[in-house]
């Protein structure tokens, strides 16, 4: 979990698998609250993504990391109805973005909880070209990532 995420960002669960001593899989899922204070209306965004956390210097889960990952996001923007057409509302507008990004940092393991600090960037493409001002979220963003993690 990215308690960094819960503040600003999206908020993620990960699973890694282990690929041989120096390297995993990371499948994880995520729901973007951030949006909600850059958009109008009731937005809903989740992602689903998969990368590869690379450990050069040390054994898997421990020391500094490179981590590529792309993931694919859904967004639902409802937009509140006018003052003057009571109970009728637009439909939503439905969008859909691959975010590739990229971390490179420290990792911490204490053979049951692990800490990750990691500082990378991200670029959000948008799939969908609609006209629609508020769906305008193409662009590069900081990545920071603060991670508490169980090792099992």
């Amino acid at each position: 979990m990215n308690p960094v995420g819960v503040v600003y960002g999206p908020l993620i669960a990960e699973f890694d698998f282990g690929l041989g001593s120096n390297a995993s899989l990371n499948l994880h899922g995520s729901r973007w609250e951030h949006l909600k204070s850059s958009l109008r209306g009731k937005v809903g965004a989740w992602g689903v993504g998969v990368g590869a956390q690379v450990f050069p210097t040390g054994p898997i889960y421990e020391g500094l990391f490179a981590y590529p990952s792309l993931e694919w996001v859904w967004i639902s923007i409802e937009e509140p109805a006018a003052n003057d057409t009571v109970g009728s509302s637009p439909a939503p507008l439905e969008l859909a973005a691959v975010v590739p990004k990229l971390l490179f940092g420290y990792q911490f393991d204490w053979k049951a909880i692990t800490l990750r600090l990691g500082l990378g960037g991200y670029y959000v493409a948008q799939l969908a070209d609609d006209d629609d001002p508020n769906a305008d979220l193409d662009g590069l963003q900081l990545a920071l990532d603060l991670s508490l993690g169980l090792t099992f």
